[in-house]
């Protein structure tokens, strides 16, 4: 799998994706709600077992099954650029 930043899809989706090679994957993206801006997300193989839960468009958790008693819990998340935060100082307490 791969934890994703600045997918800049919006709203919260998946998306099948084909390979030139033919290998299927699927993206899961949490991303702002009206536009095309910021996201995060993580892309795995069809054929993975994940529970993904958006938790907004700079933050997602994944849980994902490795086998029958293992799982391992990933988190994707970004800061605000410095190009963000120098624009909107008072937004940065927010992430």
């Amino acid at each position: 799998f791969m934890m994703l930043q600045e997918t800049k899809i919006q709203k919260s989706t998946q998306i099948n994706i084909t390979s030139s090679c033919g290998k299927e994957f699927i993206l899961y993206n949490s991303g702002h709600s009206n536009r095309s801006l910021k996201g995060v997300g993580i892309l795995v193989k069809k054929s993975t077992k994940i529970k993904f839960e958006p938790v907004s468009e700079r933050i997602c958790l994944a849980e994902i099954k490795i086998n029958n008693t293992n799982k391992v819990y990933a988190i994707s998340a970004y800061a605000p650029t410095l190009e963000e935060t120098e624009k909107h100082p008072e937004k940065t307490e927010d992430f």
